[in-house]
């Protein structure tokens, strides 16, 4: 059950052409909700109309699941749930490349961990060179937390440019992997 909804209905033009107040809607199944309280402004290049009904059935690709997702932090959805909202978002010619983002950040963290790996060999395996095990382990301490934060970065600037959320969930896992390789090739 929903309570206090604004429903706002767009034209062909996608100019705004009727407003309804709801004051509560509940889920009937099968796409349809139940409206009550209902007040509706009819919005025409000649006039306005306004008009009030007690109770009226709303035919709506929006269902409970849908709603529920939406109430939910994209950290908090399954891989499923990104997609199918992802799909969603996309279908209704809505901005999804947040959800996108926190999809392919996903799919991409097992790889992450194999890059971080890859970070700790020259650690592990290289000459000490007067460094010590804490001298070392703060290191790479320092490069694990440099890592997140270029990681978020790049993330919220790609959504703030526009750029693939695709590309932006890898980018900064293959730089850092590039980086990982060349210091590993170093190692005597």
């Amino acid at each position: 059950q929903l309570a206090d909804i604004y429903i706002y209905q767009m034209n062909e033009l996608n100019r705004l052409e009727r407003v309804s107040q709801v004051k509560q809607a509940r889920f009937m199944g099968n796409e349809r909700w139940r409206m009550q309280g209902i007040k509706q402004t009819e919005i025409s290049t000649q006039q306005i109309f306004s008009s009030s009904k007690e109770q009226m059935d709303w035919k709506t690709l929006i269902d409970p699941d849908l709603l529920s997702v939406v109430v939910v932090k994209s950290e908090n959805m399954s891989l499923y749930d990104l997609f199918m909202y992802i799909d969603f978002l996309q279908e209704n010619n809505q901005t999804s490349q947040t959800y996108e983002l926190a999809f392919w950040s996903r799919l991409i963290n097992p790889l992450v961990t194999f890059v971080m790996l890859m970070v700790s060999i020259p650690f592990v395996v290289g000459a000490s060179r007067g460094v010590g095990t804490g001298g070392r382990m703060m290191i790479g301490i320092i490069i694990g937390m440099t890592f997140n934060i270029f990681d978020k970065i790049a993330g919220h600037v790609g959504l703030v440019y526009g750029f693939n959320p695709m590309l932006m969930a890898i980018l900064p896992t293959m730089l850092v992997f590039f980086c990982a390789v060349y210091a590993v090739s170093r190692v005597r």
